[in-house]
């Protein structure tokens, strides 16, 4: 005996596949317990998702991302990465030292061989060099 599968939609029940309503229970129990937890939730149509279950052509925005902040931010990066690309070694080291390695001043004079006074004015020297070039 096999076992058919309804859902009602508005008032009306349609006959519907075991994996359709597998899908379609496994939904509507994750909506039923979000609004228990009275979170806001967007409901998307099932009709964007394919039979193999995923989304065609669909494009969802994030409101939190301002794009315009965000490709600044890529211009700005560019530019850094082609001024950095221009300083002297010593002075590209202790960049890759401090900011992308994260050493303290101590650790950075110590991998370069000189003293933290002295990498502390270079720092400042690079720094304001790099602002000017910014």
């Amino acid at each position: 005996m096999t076992i058919k599968h309804h859902w009602k939609i508005n008032g009306r029940f349609y006959e519907i596949s075991q994996k359709q309503s597998q899908m379609f229970k496994k939904e509507y129990d994750r909506h039923k317990r979000l609004i228990a937890a009275k979170k806001d939730v967007t409901v998307l149509s099932l009709d964007a998702i394919e039979e193999q279950g995923s989304m065609k052509d669909v494009f969802l925005a994030d409101l939190t991302v301002n794009i315009e902040d965000e490709i600044i931010d890529k211009l700005m990066i560019k530019k850094l990465n082609t001024v950095l690309e221009r300083l002297p070694d010593d002075e590209k080291q202790l960049i890759d030292l401090l900011y992308s390695k994260r050493k303290t001043i101590r650790e950075a004079a110590t991998a370069m061989g000189i003293s933290k006074s002295v990498l502390s004015e270079k720092k400042d020297k690079v720094l304001r060099k790099l602002k000017i070039f910014l």
